[in-house]
Formats: structure tokens, sequence, C-alpha cells
């Protein structure tokens, strides 16, 4: 997990000045779309808790960007021990086997505490970050990489406590940052065009006459020599 301060009300991880830009699988990431003040839910996600309203100035806070944000003051550690209790999550398509990075604003609000505050990040049912309100007061930019995709949905969920008050959470972002690799067979499959000649398809390529029998060029040595022998005795008799 890595974390990043917010500057003049906007989300460094959101600028894109570096990088191939992906698109934002999340929807309503900035809670824009939710109703109005205290409206607990929010468009394209599901809070089956009234811990969790939406905001543009709650308990304090005021939203990094834009307008609105999420803010939970669910009090007790029940709140985190029973997400079923106490979540806002939504269902994403995603590729299978593909990784992808998360990033979101967090407030830990007034009077947090690492016993008193906590805020758990979920994904596809397995916790993959807990933030407690060790922090000062203020919005800062959090995120988590490779995050793999298993199948073509998967469910990012948040859940948390602030028992003095509320915290919040904004600019929630989830972009594709590696696809699957082909399976090495896979790759061979591709490279492979033509059949491979065999090694006898081969020689008889490279053969433009048949090559004598040993016993072929002994024969014809044989001879050779006969030869040879009647042109001595020829010329003995002529002298």
């Amino acid at each position: 997990m890595r974390r990043g301060l917010l500057f003049g009300g906007w989300l460094a991880s959101l600028l894109g000045v570096a990088g191939v830009a992906h698109a934002n699988l999340v929807l309503n990431g900035g809670f824009e779309l939710n109703g109005g003040a205290g409206n607990q839910n929010p468009s394209a996600w599901i809070n089956v808790n009234p811990d969790w309203n939406g905001g543009m100035s709650f308990a304090g806070l005021t939203a990094p960007e834009s307008s609105w944000f999420a803010a939970n003051g669910c009090v007790g550690p029940t709140c985190i021990g029973n997400p079923a209790s106490n979540f806002l999550d939504q269902r994403l398509t995603t590729t299978p086997g593909a990784f992808y990075n998360l990033s979101f604003a967090f407030n830990p609000g007034a009077n947090a505490t690492a016993t008193n505050t906590e805020l758990a990040v979920s994904w596809d049912g397995t916790t993959v970050d807990i933030i407690t309100g060790t922090q000062l007061p203020g919005w800062e930019v959090y995120t988590v990489d490779n995050l793999l995709a298993t199948s073509s949905n998967t469910v990012l969920g948040f859940w948390g406590r602030q028992d003095p008050g509320f915290f919040g959470l904004d600019a929630v972002d989830v972009e594709l940052t590696a696809t699957p690799v082909p399976e090495p067979t896979s790759l061979m499959l591709l490279g492979t065009a033509l059949p491979v000649p065999e090694p006898t398809s081969l020689m008889l390529l490279g053969t433009a006459l048949p090559v004598p029998e040993p016993t072929s060029l002994m024969l014809l040595g044989t001879a050779l020599a006969g030869l040879g022998l009647a042109r001595r005795a020829r010329a003995r008799a002529q002298s």
C-alpha cells in the first residue's frame, strides 16, 4: 500500500501526467451521483448500512474534489469484525488473469486514533488494505497495486468505523495495469506456419544423382586394373 498527499483539492493520482491512461472501472467513484447530502444510496454502489452517507460538507469534512464524498460513522469494533453489517461495495467487470491498480482518497476525520478509526478494503472477498486513524486530519491518496482478477466480475468493498464522528472516502479508481500473457504452447503454435521437413526429406532434396554402391566401385576398379595389365603385355610383345 502506498499513499500520497492531496494538493489543492485535486488528486495527484488522477492527473495522468505519466504512463498510459486506462479507463476507470468504478462507476460514480467520486460519489457525485448520490441524491444529495445524507443520502445513503449512492448510484452504482451497494450500501447495507445507514452509517454510510453522502456529503458535500459533512461532520466537519469537505470534499477533496468536486462536491461530494462518502462518509462513515459506524461505532464500535463490530463495524470491522462483521463486514456484512457495514460495507459499501461495487461489482466491477474484469478480465480473468489481469492485474489492476486501486486508488482512493481517505480522510480519518476529527479525533481519529489507531483504536477508534479504521477503513478496510476488500478485493473479491479478500482484505487487501486496512488503514487506521493515525494520520492527521486531512485527505490523502492511498493505492493498492497489482490486484489479480480471477473472474469476469470482481467485488470491490469498503467498510470501517469512526467512533468519535465520521471519516471520508472519495475518488475511488480502479484501472487495468497488465493483461494475461499467453501460455508458451500458444506462442509456439502461433510461430508455426509450415510443417518442418523430416531429415530424410532434406537429404533427398540435396541429392542430384544416385550414389554408386561400394560393390559397383570395386568392379569398376578391377576392370580398370585389367585394362592396364593388357596394355603392358601388348607393349612387351611389340618390343
